[in-house]
């Protein structure tokens, strides 16, 4: 997130970073609005409660995790309320279309290089996963669910940093953060829980 770019054969690894971002996961967007399926997402007639207890066994500090409320979206991004993490990464939710507001964090330091992170072994999703440097969830807050200049978004972002890699947020200020794009992500949880259960369907805002 630094200003400073050092530069290899005349383009910027967080360029090149951004084109690959907008050419490989940008696909089926637009400048003014999401073209995602055209079916809407009701939360009042969604099923929240799965017959099985997916998170049975599960790290008890995670497994609280997934009580937080996020935000749900409708196919435009529009937030129409708000249900849990859990509820939000069922299978027969998302195929019932429910969507869910998220986002990915790409940091560089003045070398332009990527802080990657490897996914800790008792997360319910993507265990041991390396990922990129933070990936998470606005919270249905009133900071957080701010949509101008996506201030709530980067509030977000700047909280989880802190809490997963102990970065303070005085060195993640928020007029650091450059969005790129919003992608519709969805894809099985692995490994397999056996029931198909675990899944994520959400908008992903990604910056750096």
């Amino acid at each position: 997130m630094q200003n400073k770019a050092k530069h290899h054969h005349g383009i910027s690894l967080r360029k090149m970073i951004k084109s690959k971002v907008l050419q490989k996961i940008g696909k089926g967007l637009t400048k003014s609005r999401l073209t995602f399926t055209e079916r809407l997402c009701s939360c009042r007639h969604i099923q929240m409660a799965s017959k099985v207890d997916i998170l049975s066994g599960s790290d008890k500090v995670q497994a609280k995790l997934m009580e937080e409320n996020i935000i749900l979206v409708n196919d435009n991004d529009r937030n129409i309320g708000s249900a849990t993490k859990k509820e939000c990464h069922l299978l027969e939710n998302i195929n019932k279309g429910m969507l869910h507001r998220a986002f990915s964090v790409f940091l560089f330091n003045t070398d332009e290089q990527l802080l990657l992170q490897q996914r800790s072994d008792a997360k319910i999703t993507y265990p041991g996963h390396f990922t990129n440097t933070c990936c998470s969830h606005p919270l249905c807050t009133e900071k957080e669910i701010e949509e101008l200049g996506q201030i709530g978004i980067k509030r977000a972002a700047q909280r989880r940093l802190n809490q997963e890699l102990g970065i303070p947020v005085s060195q993640t200020p928020l007029e650091k953060f450059h969005y790129l794009t919003r992608i519709l992500y969805r894809a099985d949880n692995v490994p397999s829980d056996g029931l198909k259960s675990k899944e994520t369907g959400d908008v992903d805002y990604t910056m750096v």
